[in-house]
């Protein structure tokens, strides 16, 4: 029995050996790919998050930059962030006419006035190299641009896809030639009446919310719905962008998406660029509801042959085609202006969100800071009375109002609706003198800051002073492209115009109804990363002139 049972025993273990083998060579397969795996992938991370950064910052001092240390896989994100979302931060009631010391927007300078106009940081694993230096500025966004794209996180927004704003290179070229002739100054002055018209409207609503002649109204608020109105009629030509609320409520889905888009860029996502990350930010869900809205979309793009093509041939199209669907009108217009379907919605949402959102940051802050200033309100309130008189305001008086047009130029100074300038270098090349800025290295150009430079614009740099531009800008800092409000180069924002005559027509309707001064509930607080908006609000007591 034993010798039997030691048969079975050998007879099975050599029947059992090739399954056993077979198993055996799976599991040394699997542990040599898993194996490689690992070791390409530590090899991915040491290359993008240790091996490059360090590169980066070791040809930045070699050249005499300085900079931050180098921590891997965050940078300054943390330090950043901690500024930029305001922790650890006293946020006072303006109860005075003294400008807190601990605003965003006064930490981020002083940051600069400690460490100078050029220096590198890391967030994640991007290098950027910060430049407030004109001469630098000139060449990278003028002499050198084509060495120059957006940057990626840019390319990401997604909701602004490939249209003017968020491309590059080929893609970009064709579309700034398309749009520019509907931006011309004479195509904009035609577009006056239409804003003059928009803002009598307006100010005829905020008077009915006035109690016994004054009120406190979110001006912010208020002049986001008016100016998103005036891009609707002028740049889409609908008669109506929905109610109140249909536009209260694009405006707050395009600022929670600004809030994701400044996590790109300064959050977790910046330092694991993975759309996991993405997808958790706190604000990603913004982005989904304003790509989603094209119930609202689709009136405005009903019209789209006024936006951005100046072929007849393309506009008589669509005129006469009355009973084409609207999906049926924007292939057409796709056609005739050479853009792709996608190419035309990016840009019709560049242009409702983007354009609206600067004329209206430029508004707010001007009304802020004429409520700080009332002398210089009434002042202004002086000039629009003696070129408009009884209220009347014609298109070609706009130019005339000189002392506004100071106003505007201090509160972009003071203000600037995008205050960052960013760049990725696609193509080594040199800047200034002998600076080398090697393919990778991200640019940020800090538009707030470089204006409130006190070696460019004097000790008064950080006050409001209208009187500086009396000469014009060249006369004010020397220097144009120390002033940046609507950047410079190839990619000047090409709306600038409309929205300085916008801006221009709103407060000419506005000076001669009203005087303001600011609430007692306005907490100072300017964001200073993608746009410059007022993170509680504008809180303005409005009070109506009686004549």
């Amino acid at each position: 029995m034993p010798l039997a049972v030691a048969i079975l025993y050998a007879a099975n273990k050599l029947a059992l050996a090739p399954a056993l083998l077979h198993t055996m060579t799976i599991i040394t397969i699997l542990t040599w790919i898993l194996g490689g795996a690992l070791t390409l992938g530590l090899g991915f991370i040491v290359k993008e998050w240790l091996w490059n950064p360090l590169m980066l910052i070791e040809l930045c001092k070699r050249q005499g930059i300085k900079g931050f240390p180098f921590v891997p896989f965050v940078g300054q994100m943390p330090a950043i962030d901690e500024v930029l979302s305001g922790r650890n931060r006293r946020v006072q009631k303006q109860d005075n006419d003294e400008v807190e010391d601990e605003d965003r927007l006064t930490a981020v300078t002083n940051c600069y006035r400690n460490h100078g106009s050029t220096f590198y940081f890391t967030v994640g694993r991007t290098v950027r190299l910060s430049i407030a230096d004109p001469p630098l500025i000139k060449d990278i966004l003028i002499a050198n641009s084509e060495s120059y794209s957006k940057p990626l996180h840019i390319r990401k927004l997604g909701v602004l896809g490939d249209g003017i704003f968020a491309s590059s290179g080929s893609t970009w070229s064709p579309q700034r030639s398309l749009f520019t002739g509907a931006f011309h100054t004479k195509e904009v002055k035609s577009k006056i009446p239409t804003m003059i018209d928009c803002a009598h409207s307006a100010v005829e609503k905020w008077s009915r919310e006035l109690n016994d002649g004054y009120s406190e109204l979110d001006m912010y608020q208020k002049f986001a719905e008016l100016t998103l109105d005036v891009i609707g009629k002028t740049a889409f030509g609908t008669e109506e962008i929905g109610g109140a609320s249909e536009a209260a409520s694009v405006i707050g889905s395009f600022n929670r998406y600004l809030l994701y888009c400044r996590e790109l860029v300064f959050g977790p996502p910046a330092t694991f660029p993975t759309s996991f990350a993405r997808r958790n930010s706190h604000h990603s869900g913004a982005a989904e509801t304003v790509s989603d809205r094209h119930d609202l979309l689709d009136v405005i793009i009903g019209a789209v042959d006024n936006i951005g093509h100046s072929e007849e041939g393309a506009k008589k199209a669509l005129n006469e085609a009355p009973d084409q669907t609207i999906s049926e009108k924007r292939k057409r217009a796709a056609e005739m202006t050479r853009l792709t379907e996608k190419q035309l919605l990016d840009n019709a949402l560049t242009v409702l969100l983007a354009g609206h959102e600067t004329t209206a940051s430029l508004l707010t802050w001007t009304i802020y800071l004429l409520a700080k200033h009332p002398l210089w309100q009434k002042r202004a309130r002086a000039e629009v009375e003696e070129f408009c008189p009884g209220g009347v305001v014609e298109p070609q008086v706009l130019s005339h109002l000189k002392l506004l047009g100071m106003i505007l130029l201090e509160s972009l100074r003071l203000f600037p609706p995008v205050p960052l300038i960013g760049r990725m270098c696609i193509k080594d090349n040199k800047v200034g003198p002998d600076l080398l800025i090697p393919e990778g290295l991200e640019i940020v150009i800090p538009v707030a800051v470089l204006h409130r430079d006190r070696t460019i614009w004097g000790d008064n740099a950080d006050e409001f002073a209208p009187a500086r531009f009396g000469n014009g800008i060249s006369g004010a800092c020397g220097n144009p492209l120390a002033f940046l409000p609507f950047g410079a180069g190839p990619r000047t924002c090409i709306g600038q115009t409309l929205a300085l005559s916008e801006a221009k027509a709103v407060l000419a309707v506005m000076l001669p109804l009203f005087s303001w001064k600011l609430s007692t509930s306005y907490r100072h607080s300017p964001d200073v990363t993608l746009t410059m908006m007022p993170e509680f609000g504008m809180p303005v007591v409005l009070e109506k002139i009686e004549k």
